[in-house]
This record gives structure tokens, sequence and C-alpha cells, in this order.
């Protein structure tokens, strides 16, 4: 009877300690709001980064990345975000066919990264600019001021002067007879979308590729010959034809204005990267309350 007892006893030593190592190799290790992160998902990912799973000096650091991925996920979700597994092989698969599989992996290698490295922050990255471009919608004005004033700052002073917004089209005589050259000059004249027509006719082979849009120039930069032409002539007319060895060439007056040709030039490019600016503190703000609001609950 004494024997059987202590067999017993031992039995549920056994299944006692069998249950505690289960636990601790399956259980909980994070909740983020109502979703549970496993242990197990915790190793997997120490794993997968390439670091030991088994030293839990590198928990606290991997499971900030599961958290925050985690708040990314349940946020996408809630705004019907996905990024797929699927979506993952697809950017892989398009990356490898640009660079090469040789190329792409020695990159990897360079970064000092593996494979799972990668598509866990091509998650991350496919999660948080989607996000992003719906958090900043309609949210960022950026007025001509702005931009004036980060040119100051950034660039040079502004000397204005007066501009013309101008099109070009060049023709080569050897390439056409004069019936065709009549034919485009009188639709250029008479089109009110010279620039889809100037389109067509680059596709059709019948202009030179030169042809196409100028932007604003100041008009003493051209050939003397052209410059009183041009200024005289008035916004959506064409001015010549001009003359040089087999080409014909017309200036379609676009535009006017009296401003800086590089400040002109630059416009674009402030505003993209007062943009990115702007939307950087907007989204850096808004992702920290999305932490701060979050119900975040270790419990390794």
């Amino acid at each position: 009877m004494k024997f059987r007892y202590l067999i017993f006893i031992f039995f549920l030593f056994f299944a006692s300690h069998q249950l505690c190592q289960s636990e601790i190799t399956d259980g909980i290790a994070a909740v983020v709001n109502d979703e549970v992160v496993l242990l197990s998902d915790l190793k997997n990912h120490i794993k997968g980064s390439g670091d030991n799973p088994l030293n839990k000096k590198n928990y606290s650091k991997y499971l900030k990345e599961l958290l925050d991925l985690k708040l990314l996920e349940l946020q996408a979700k809630r705004m019907g975000i996905q990024v797929t597994e699927e979506k993952l092989d697809l950017i892989e698969r398009d990356m490898r066919a640009k660079e090469g599989d040789k190329v792409f992996e020695d990159e990897i290698k360079k970064a000092g990264l593996n494979k799972y490295r990668v598509r866990f922050g091509w998650r991350n990255q496919l999660l948080r600019d989607s996000i992003g471009a719906i958090v900043v919608r309609n949210k960022i004005v950026i007025t001509d001021k702005e931009i004036k004033n980060y040119y100051k700052k950034n660039y040079e002073g502004i000397v204005e002067r007066d501009l013309v917004k101008l099109s070009l089209v060049v023709i080569d005589k050897k390439k056409l007879v004069d019936e065709q050259i009549k034919e485009i000059e009188g639709n250029l004249k008479t089109n009110s979308n010279p620039e889809e027509l100037i389109k067509d006719y680059l596709d059709n082979g019948k202009i030179e590729k030169q042809s196409g849009d100028l932007g604003y120039l100041d008009p003493n930069s051209l050939d003397s010959t052209m410059v009183d032409v041009i200024l005289n002539t008035e916004v959506k007319s064409i001015a010549g034809p001009f003359y040089s060895d087999n080409l014909i060439k017309y200036f379609i007056v676009q535009g006017k204005i009296f401003g800086d040709v590089n400040y002109l030039k630059s416009k674009n490019e402030i505003r993209k990267i007062i943009y990115n600016e702007k939307a950087f503190l907007l989204l850096d703000g808004w992702f920290q309350q999305l932490r701060d609001n979050a119900y975040i609950s270790i419990r390794i």
C-alpha cells in the first residue's frame, strides 16, 4: 500500500512538472488590447531573426518589435488593411527579378540581415505606409508662403524677372513633306490641348524627341532672334517658325509671369520636402498616441 502511495506521489510530481514546462513553452508573453502574443511566437521571432531564443536577455528587445507589429495589425484591421504573405512573396519576386537572386541575397548579407528580418521589415513598412496614407489624408496644407520661405532659407535669394512657360515643337524638314509640315502647324494653332497633340506627334515620330514642355524660363536664355518674338506672342499662341539648318522650331506660349526661374523649378521639390516633414511629425504623434491608448500587459 505504501509503495502504491509513493508511485502516486511521483506521478503527481512528474505530471505537475510537465504541466509547468508546457506553460513556460506555450504560455502568454503579452496581451495587446484583446490579442495575445504567445511565448512560442516570441521565440520563433527571435530564432527567425538569427538570435538565440533560449537567451532571456533577448526577450525585451524582440517582444517590443512584436508588440509594435501587433498594434499596427490591429489598427490596420480596423481600417480594412491587410498585408498577406502573398503580398510579401510578390515583393520578393519583383526584387529578385529586378536585381537577380545573387545581388538580392548579397545585399541582405551586407545589411547584416536575413530573409526573415527583411520580410518582417517589409510588413512593418507596408502597414505603416498604408495606415499613414489614411491618417494624413486631407490634413496637410502647404502654402506658397511656406515654400518661398523655405527656398530663401535653404537655397538663395529670389530674383524676379519676366518669364514665359513654353512648349517646343521641332520638325525635321528631311523627314516630312511640306503638306505634312503645314498640317502640323495648322493643328498647333487650332488645337486647344497642344500638350496632348505634341505627345501624339512624338509617339508617331512626326516631330523630334527634343519637342515637349520646357516649363518656365527666362526668354533671354534663348537665341537672340527669338526673344522679342516670344515676348510679344500672346498666351496660347504660337511663336515661329524659326529655322536652323534642316530643323523648324515652333514655341507655344503657355503662360507668362514675373518670377524667379530657379525658384519655380525648385517649387515642387520643396513642396515634397515640407510635406514629408509635416507628415512625419503628424504620424509620429499619431502612432505614439496609438501606443499610449493601447492596453499592453507583459506577462514574462
